[in-house]
This record gives structure tokens, sequence and C-alpha cells, in this order.
């Protein structure tokens, strides 16, 4: 049987902002992969983003699934449109600010990553904001995705224009 489910791709740059990797990483002692969510944490990136999500899912929704949630910063700009919210995120020190961010009666939480993650749960809703690209073997992920979503469910894969970083 074949299952009918919507992607739709948000390529943002809200902001015109450039990292420059090693200069910004030396000069606050971070490194790359901290580098970005710090890029995060000075723009509206993640308000913006939400802003479109919440076009795309006008009515609530009983289930998201967010892969790669990092500090649940759009989970919970959104969590007022689902039930529930299964958040899956490999980075332990992102895990617990998700972990401390969230309401824990209204979320799921995994601590791993996207590629170990597995349930019998359909969701109506699957958002991967910046995480896709660290994905080891995207073309199997696809297909878990459409078989975790719900017929007629919307997956929302999202990252920075080519021209953004």
């Amino acid at each position: 049987m074949s299952r009918c489910f919507l992607l739709i791709c948000i390529l943002s740059c809200f902001v015109n902002f450039s990292l420059s990797g090693p200069l910004i990483c030396d000069f606050y002692k971070i490194t790359k992969e901290e580098s970005f969510q710090h890029f995060l944490c000075w723009t509206n990136e993640k308000e913006k983003i939400s802003q479109a999500i919440m076009k795309v899912v006008k009515d609530k929704k009983e289930s998201l699934l967010d892969i790669g949630a990092g500090d649940g910063s759009i989970s919970r700009l959104l969590e007022t449109r689902f039930e529930e919210i299964v958040a899956v995120e490999p980075s332990n020190q992102l895990f617990r600010v998700l972990a401390d961010n969230c309401d824990l009666s209204k979320y799921v939480l995994f601590n791993m990553p996207f590629e170990e993650f597995a349930t019998d749960k359909k969701f109506d809703v699957v958002v991967a904001s910046h995480s896709f690209q660290y994905i080891s073997n995207p073309n199997i992920e696809i297909k878990k995705i459409r078989d975790l979503l719900k017929d007629n469910g919307i997956f929302l894969l999202i990252n920075l224009r080519k021209e953004c970083g």
C-alpha cells in the first residue's frame, strides 16, 4: 500500500549573518558544533521558522516528532498546536537543556541519534530543523520518516539556504 505525505522544505536565512568558523570559535572559545547554536541564539531564526510552520500547521494536531530538537526552542514555540511532542536529540549537552526547558507532561524525550530511534507511534507532523544534514543515510531515514507519519502527515525539512552558510 502506498502512503501519502507532504514534504515541505523551508530554506531559511531570515537574517543576514555569516559564520566564519575559526574566527567566531576562537573568539568565544567554543567548538564549531557549538557555534551554530550560538548563531541561532543571536538571531530570531527559530521564531521565524515557527511562524512559517504555523502557516502550514493551522489546526491543532495530536502529535509532533522533532528530529534533532536541540534545546527545544522550535518545539516550545509550536507546543500549543500539539497534544504530544516527541523530541529526539543526540547531543548530551543540548538534551539537558531540552529536558530542563520542556513541560515533561507534554513531551517524550529521547537522547539518541535519530538513526537509533524506534517507535510504533505515528505522527501528524515530523520536523527536522537544521538537523537532517547530520543524518548518516538520508535515503533510509526518509523512508523511516514516511513510515512514522500518519496518512496525509507533514514532514517539514528546514535548513539554511546555501548562500547563508
